[in-house]
């Protein structure tokens, strides 16, 4: 017996898994997201037991903020996940000493030594220090007119490895460090036009790309 979802929001929200087909031939189960879209998944029967944590960075105001899409390997088995966008990661691993591998455009390599017990959960936060030359990429999204804030906003970013993500109460949004170089992000919500914006990261700075959306 086992249990998987793709979103750790317990609250009764519409997030998560919509749809699941798990009679494939191969093994493989098939899981619809409504924010993150197609994950395959596969039960493992050597599981022991389970490792979760947030994968986090220091700014340079000295302000510690989670890290999504960071992908987490475990370097013995191969077995990976990414953070989600409040940085979380969960990964079922055998018993046994493992070492986890952290890596995302923007920052060094991370590792740490984890210690699996069976049929436990144990905790494993990763620290991601920026890499050299990169800055980080933050905004707004807000109502044109009312400067109202635009919570549960989709913005995406023209790097194809990092999520979507999805605005705050209070209309904000963080990917952390990026290379400097110019990015397109785009900025989309229900009942709104969609609002696109072209921003040149500068090195060890916070680069804000808000939105007006009408």
């Amino acid at each position: 017996v086992g249990h998987y979802d793709s979103n750790s929001d317990s609250s009764g929200s519409f997030n998560g898994a919509w749809s699941v087909y798990p009679f494939s031939p191969s093994g493989n189960i098939y899981i619809s997201d409504i924010e993150t879209g197609l994950s395959v998944v596969r039960f493992d029967t050597a599981y022991g037991g389970r490792v979760s944590g947030k994968a986090f960075s220091v700014s340079f105001a000295s302000f510690i903020f989670l890290v999504p899409g960071a992908d987490i390997k475990d370097l013995s088995s191969g077995h990976s996940t990414k953070t989600k966008q409040d940085g979380s990661y969960s990964l079922g691993l055998s018993s046994g000493n493992h070492t986890l591998e952290a890596s995302r455009i923007g920052y060094n390599l991370a590792s740490t030594p984890v210690q699996v017990q069976q049929d436990t959960t144990i905790t494993s936060n990763i620290l991601l220090t920026q890499a050299a030359n990169t800055g980080v990429l933050q905004g707004t999204v807000k109502a044109f007119g009312t400067n109202a804030a635009i919570e549960s906003a989709g913005v995406e970013v023209s790097v194809p490895s990092l999520p979507v993500l999805i605005t705050n109460d209070s209309g904000q949004y963080n990917f952390g460090h990026l290379p400097a170089a110019t990015y397109s992000t785009t900025a989309a919500k229900f009942g709104f036009l969609n609002g696109t914006s072209s921003l040149a990261v500068q090195a060890n700075m916070n680069n804000n790309a808000n939105f007006s959306l009408k």
